[in-house]
């Protein structure tokens, strides 16, 4: 269950990174910021938040046992 929710995470960022329904926009955030900018840093945040996540629920627990067994098999 959790592989295909990082799968539909994963595919929902590649979606939101293309925003091409915002590219004539031209607001500033603060006065000086240009709003694409600011969305495309909270993009990269989500991201890396999403990357922790995966990380830490989905990386193998055993990785490194994983590697001896293979070592000894040869």
């Amino acid at each position: 269950m959790k592989k295909w929710l990082v799968i539909v995470a994963i595919l929902a960022l590649l979606v939101a990174h293309q925003d091409y329904w915002q590219w004539d926009r031209k607001d500033l955030v603060y006065g000086f910021v240009p709003y694409n900018m600011v969305y495309h840093i909270g993009i990269s945040l989500v991201t890396a938040a999403v990357w922790v996540v995966v990380c830490l629920f989905c990386w193998p627990r055993d990785l490194e046992v994983m590697a001896e067994k293979k070592g000894e098999d040869q």
